[in-house]
């Protein structure tokens, strides 16, 4: 399978054309903003802070 990246400005067709792809070839679609809505959402970030070692108390160099 190929991977097609499209990068650009926004408003400038990216969609449109990746969805054109997908028609005339099948290729599957990944949308980075579905992907960060649903990996950020408001009770997803707290427990991926944590993880990460982050915390959401200001420390002395922020």
């Amino acid at each position: 399978m190929k991977l097609i990246i499209l990068a650009g400005m926004p408003a400038t067709g990216k969609s449109t054309v990746a969805r054109r792809l997908q028609e005339a070839f099948g290729y599957p679609i990944l949308e980075k903003d579905a992907i960060k809505k649903r990996c950020l959402t408001p009770w997803a970030l707290p427990a991926m802070m944590k993880n990460a070692g982050w915390t959401s108390r200001p420390t002395p160099f922020c």
